[in-house]
């Protein structure tokens, strides 16, 4: 499959206590100037849906110019953690396209400063013609050698299951 015929929708996670940051809004908790949440929407570039997996608090995350083509959604129950949000950013999409469901869903998660380096790197490489169909998905894996599931980018069919 080339990149051009290649569709990519994201789900952006932006949940999360953020026991270990005093109760932070963990997307609004700012890096080099910029929040988590506006670095990891650098993204959105490469999608054709974004959808935001997070609190009503989370939306201050983001400049007031930038929320434009933004889907916001509530995993159930709130704070549930990464598979609720993903099925809940999974149904927000469903509802968000009228184009159809998309190849691949980019999956990051907002506490990582770097997702949108990542993105960069899973997307071309979602897209080799040479990945075989029974890959689902394919994520980073950090020098310590601990997998990032919400860096990666995921088959939309073997995701939802």
């Amino acid at each position: 499959m080339t990149r051009a015929a290649m569709s990519v929708d994201l789900i952006v996670l932006a949940g999360g206590r953020a026991r270990r940051l005093d109760g932070a809004v963990k997307p609004a908790v700012e890096v080099a100037g910029r929040t988590l949440l506006s670095r990891v929407l650098d993204a959105r570039g490469l999608a054709r849906n974004v959808v935001v997996v997070g609190p009503e608090e989370a939306r201050a995350a983001v400049p007031d110019d930038d929320t434009s083509e933004l889907t916001w959604t509530l995993e159930d129950p709130p704070f549930g953690g990464p598979v609720a949000g993903i099925v809940a950013g999974l149904a927000a999409l469903e509802h968000a396209t009228a184009s159809g469901p998309a190849d691949w869903v980019l999956l990051l998660a907002c506490d990582l400063p770097w997702a949108a380096d990542a993105a960069r790197l899973l997307v071309p490489a979602a897209s080799d013609p040479g990945l075989p169909a029974s890959v689902h998905g394919l994520h980073l894996v950090d020098a310590g050698g601990r997998a990032q599931w919400l860096a990666g980018i995921y088959r939309l069919a073997p995701l939802r299951a």
